[in-house]
């Protein structure tokens, strides 16, 4: 049975759409606060990385690619190379990384962005069905007491969760007054709770010109390489001049659901700019190593070419000379397969919804955007003053916003 999308429209300002309904009201609060969409978005991965450690954190890697309506000039977040912290370990990046875009493109004072997720590490969240299955998944070997009951057990669903040494991180990096000030604090801490020797080298986000593709219903933009970005463009343009979808996205479905290994954001305020980020810990929970004095999971993802291939957020806008033409974001978590369900998923919404019936009418459903049962699919349409974003997640991942 096909999994229909959630979905949701608003009137522009809406805020962002995340996985956990906490962090889309916290990205809209600063929307109202005065903030834009680069506010708004980052806020709410801050938030994530508080309340979602198996898929996210200060440990896990970002990408994002920002239209900003004024200029009409789309920019991509990269990480820079992966460079380890130790065997296994890849050195932290998303402080600096998410400083870096907020310095560039925020208008709200940094520390601003990082007061309520501090605040949630230390009061504490309630532990959802997301976090709950995965733990259960994996156990809690490494995880105590950050997610553990007194006796060892995992928590579950509706278990209260607190990280006030994330907490205090955070605050330390609300103080930083420069992007690299703001990885140098969490590194400082890392070598020093885990017996490594300090690393010659810091991590190298950059903030570079979006990769763009003309076609015919407008101009596609998407993150450079080293990622396999500039193939998914490729695939979206031979795909359209055959005017067949491709093969099937999803040729092999594992038979119990695989716990995501990413999370995603998208996020539009009332001038029109659309922020897509996504991160990742490469595998479930990372490296499953956690530094006490820092409540941060570090990631595992080190010198893996393959594992960064989804991290493909894709904007479509309707012309290039129309910086107000109506606008198109997919972005995607979980395996390298989600290329594929992204190129479906831009072919059947330039067929329009007319055609798109009578192809399904023909051969049946062309468009399986559950990403291969492991990961979530978010697109957002902004049209004149209205936004709609739809969703199709896996089992485990609900997508909330506005």
């Amino acid at each position: 049975m096909r999994r229909r999308p959630l979905s949701w429209s608003f009137r522009i300002p809406g805020g962002p759409t995340t996985p956990w309904a906490t962090c889309s009201h916290l990205g809209r609060e600063l929307l109202i606060a005065g903030g834009n969409v680069v506010d708004a978005g980052v806020g709410a991965a801050l938030c994530l990385a508080v309340v979602h450690p198996h898929t996210t954190g200060l440990g896990a890697t970002f990408w994002a690619l920002f239209h900003n309506s004024s200029s009409g000039s789309p920019t991509a977040l990269m990480p820079g190379p992966a460079q380890p912290l130790a065997p296994g370990l890849r050195l932290p990046s998303a402080l600096p990384s998410l400083r870096l875009l907020h310095a560039r493109f925020g208008r709200l004072p940094w520390s601003q962005l990082l007061g309520g997720p501090a605040s949630l590490a230390q009061d504490g969240f309630l532990v959802d069905t997301a976090l709950a299955t995965a733990l259960a998944a994996r156990g809690t070997k490494g995880l105590c007491p950050l997610l553990c009951h007194a006796d060892g057990t995992p928590l579950g669903a509706g278990a209260r969760a607190t990280n006030p040494k994330l907490a205090a991180v955070l605050r330390l990096a609300a103080q930083a007054p420069a992007p690299d000030l703001a990885g140098d604090d969490l590194l400082s801490l890392l070598v020093r709770d885990l017996g490594l020797r300090r690393p010659q080298s810091r991590p190298t986000p950059a903030l570079e010109p979006a990769v763009q593709r003309a076609i015919p219903q407008g101009v596609l933009s998407t993150t450079p390489g080293p990622s396999t970005c500039p193939e998914l463009l490729a695939m979206v343009g031979a795909a359209l001049r055959s005017g067949e979808p491709g093969p099937d996205p999803c040729p092999a479905l594992s038979a119990a659901p695989v716990s995501p290994v990413g999370t995603v954001l998208a996020t539009v305020d009332s001038s029109g700019s659309v922020l897509l980020l996504t991160s990742s810990l490469s595998s479930p929970f990372g490296s499953g190593r956690l530094s006490p004095s820092t409540g941060v999971l570090l990631s595992d993802l080190v010198a893996k070419p393959t594992a960064s291939a989804w991290a493909c957020p894709l904007l479509l806008q309707g012309s290039s000379d129309d910086t107000e033409a109506d606008m198109l974001g997919l972005v995607a978590s979980g395996t390298p397969a989600v290329a594929r369900v992204v190129t479906r998923a831009l072919l059947s919404h330039l067929a329009g919804p007319q055609t798109q019936a009578q192809h399904e009418r023909r051969q049946g459903p062309t468009l399986s955007t559950s990403v291969c049962g492991q990961g979530t699919l978010l697109q957002v349409a902004v049209q004149a003053e209205h936004a709609h974003v739809s969703s199709v997640p896996s089992s485990c991942c609900t997508v909330q916003g506005f």
